[in-house]
């Protein structure tokens, strides 16, 4: 007969386990970036929380009362704020450097989003091609 002593520490472990991964959920995919608009309201709110998690040590310097504005939920609407008048500028190519853009923004390190955000080819190239788009615009 298996003592209870036996059998405890490996249960305990795996509910260990169990409970401690239960944040590693990985989120839903993407939609498709052939659908631009669903793709662009759901990783925004992505981009947002990895900017936000990511800057957390500079942005505790903020004072409080400025500080508590600044959410995932707050970024995400500024973003998306007018999204249909400006998906009107925005060309295939400026949609697709976007999706490489964002990317390799949620792909990378803290320490390195900010290599990733200004020196990533994609993302010179969307803020290259949004500055262009924008100047044309009526």
């Amino acid at each position: 007969m298996i003592s209870a002593n036996r059998i405890r520490p490996p249960v305990v472990a795996l509910a260990l386990a169990i409970g401690l991964c239960a944040g590693c959920r990985q989120p839903p995919p993407l939609p498709s970036p052939l659908d631009y608009p669903a793709y662009l309201r759901a990783v925004t709110p992505r981009v947002c929380a990895k900017m936000l998690q990511c800057y957390a040590k500079l942005t505790f310097t903020i004072p409080a009362r400025y500080r508590t504005a600044m959410t995932v939920e707050g970024c995400r609407d500024a973003a998306l704020e007018n999204i249909d008048q400006k998906m009107r500028y925005q060309t295939e190519s400026i949609r697709a450097w976007s999706v490489l853009c964002y990317d390799a923004i949620l792909k990378s390190d803290c320490s390195q989003i900010g290599t990733a955000a200004f020196f990533n080819p994609a993302c010179v190239r969307l803020r290259d091609e949004s500055t262009q788009a924008l100047q044309r615009r009526p």
